[in-house]
């Protein structure tokens, strides 16, 4: 998440993890910063990804976890 102010100016940068997000799902999330910044906030930005060849990555609804990475 990064917070812009005037003339896309960056005030603050931070991010969180989220964890057993299901798909066609919504979820609540909250980013704090410790220390206060200077500025006003004009523009947020949230960009979200993952590494899709993580099988942690993924919540099965039947079975159990596939090792598709797994080296033999």
């Amino acid at each position: 998440m990064v917070l812009l102010g005037e003339n896309d100016k960056v005030l603050a940068v931070n991010k969180t993890d989220i964890r057993t997000f299901l798909a066609r799902t919504d979820r609540f999330f909250e980013v704090r910063w410790l220390k206060l910044f200077k500025g006003e906030v004009r523009r947020v930005e949230i960009e979200a990804h993952t590494d899709v060849f993580k099988n942690e990555n993924f919540i099965n609804k039947y079975g159990t976890q596939e090792n598709f990475q797994k080296l033999y």
